[in-house]
């Protein structure tokens, strides 16, 4: 079978390759070709001899201009993938490197690729897009753990495979341009048109891959940086019609505000991807772990709630309230009048009186309050002492006649029975003093009280 496929770097190749019927090492029969890319084929096949055992078999196209760096990444891909064992990470079962073909017998996975969600379903929620870079993370931590980077991660390259609880389990795949830790990003691949070697997608590599620079783990936390970037968004951030342009904007330009294209997003996810897709590496997650748990909030169902952006009219509304609230709070410290009393201001309350024949009643809790003390009493008046100028000038007081008789008080004598019979409850008056004459003698009392 003949199949025609674009290489990574614009070439068109045809090439032989094995049809669905065959069988290849005597023991692995092609049921249906799965999909192909530039460097090469995918299968379903079965096994001859366990009969319910189903893999993948990744066949390689041949490359004649570069034949001897292709077989090198194969068998670097084979010799890196059978070394990681996790399970976000695509297990390799056995390898061919013989006259009859260059494949991979791999496990065989039932799902999609993130690109292809993407193109389906358009940006993910923000649960599902962390808790898939999360699980990739993962996968390559390990990788970084057993000494290699990756060097190409992108939506194709993590693969959404269906468990049997429903459920969806990230590998991450294509280990083929893989490199060890502190060598040069650069590889093997030429692209014709300008002479650059390349590797990797353009639109996904780091700015320091992209001049030739030492990488690190740091260079797949900017890869998967701007996957969860499209993942949230469903756009690429940096898009341009020529390689040469793309790489200027990588190197020199910042990449459109997710906010901008994403509003609703929580601030502190935002943040976390521009922080993994900054521009300087030294500024980025030092490790694939570190920027994993910095997605830990967000990956949950009880993740932070997306903020919607306040409308105008929202907006003038918190002005509104915040205005009436300082007037509230200035009104409250202003002092009032003695004619304005409030709440704060109250004219003072004249306590009441406790009357001593009523019992008082103290709430619980109060401290007991003190009777006042009784009102001293005053000494009685004592009647003044008749001399003789006073009785001279009670002697010369002129007779009250006509209307005044009538008002003045009749006095009776101090024996008069009707008096005492009218106050029987007065105690008697004590008897006056005797009035003295002039010469010492005591004067006779008359008997009745002059008008």
């Amino acid at each position: 079978m003949t199949l025609r496929a674009t290489t990574p770097t614009g070439l068109i190749l045809a090439a032989d390759v094995p049809k669905p019927g065959d069988v290849l090492g005597g023991k692995y029969r092609i049921e249906r070709l799965l999909g192909s890319g530039g460097m090469g084929v995918v299968y379903e096949v079965s096994h001859l001899v366990m009969t319910r055992s189903r893999f993948a078999i990744k066949w390689w196209l041949p490359v004649e201009s570069n034949a001897s760096d292709a077989t090198r990444r194969f068998k670097r891909e084979a010799k890196i993938s059978g070394a990681i064992r996790h399970p976000n990470v695509v297990e390799v079962y056995d390898v061919n490197l013989d006259d009859s073909g260059a494949y991979l017998v791999m496990e065989l996975l039932d799902g999609e690729s993130l690109a292809d969600r993407i193109a389906r379903a358009g940006p993910l929620p923000v649960a599902d897009a962390c808790q898939i870079v999360d699980s990739a993370l993962a996968g390559v931590a390990a990788a970084h753990a057993a000494g290699v980077i990756h060097r190409d991660l992108k939506p194709a390259n993590i693969y959404l495979s269906r468990t049997d609880a429903a459920g969806v389990r990230p590998k991450v795949l294509d280990f083929g341009i893989s490199h060890a830790l502190s060598r040069s990003c650069l590889a093997e691949t030429s692209d014709q048109s300008n002479g650059i070697a390349l590797t990797g997608t353009p639109a996904y590599m780091a700015p320091e891959q992209l001049r030739n620079e030492p990488c690190g783990p740091r260079t797949d936390v900017y890869a998967l940086g701007v996957t969860l970037y499209e993942a949230l968004s469903g756009r690429r951030p940096f898009d341009a019609r020529s390689y040469a342009d793309l790489v200027v904007k990588i190197l020199t330009g910042a990449a459109p505000a997710l906010r901008q294209r994403v509003p609703e997003l929580p601030v502190g996810l935002v943040k976390v991807v521009e922080r993994a897709m900054h521009r300087d590496a030294d500024q980025r997650f030092e490790t694939a772990e570190s920027f994993a748990c910095a997605l830990r909030p967000y990956t949950s169902a009880e993740a932070p709630a997306r903020q919607t952006p306040p409308t105008r009219a929202r907006r003038w509304l918190w002005i509104a309230v915040a205005a009436a609230g300082a007037t509230a709070l200035w009104l409250r410290s202003t002092p009032r009048t003695a004619s304005e009393p409030t709440a704060q201001h109250e004219a003072p309350r004249t306590p009441a009186v406790h009357s001593p024949d009523l019992p008082l009643e103290i709430p619980p809790g109060e401290p007991a309050l003190r009777a006042p003390p009784p009102p001293k009493a005053e000494p009685p008046e004592q009647p003044p002492v008749r001399t003789a100028d006073a009785e001279t000038a009670q002697a010369r007081r002129p007779p009250i006649v006509g209307a005044a008789r009538a008002k003045a008080p009749k006095l009776r004598p101090a024996n008069d029975p009707e008096a005492s019979a009218s106050q029987p409850d007065r105690e008697p008056a004590p008897p006056p003093e005797p009035a003295r004459s002039a010469v010492g003698m005591p004067k006779p009392e008359p008997l009745f009280n002059e008008f």
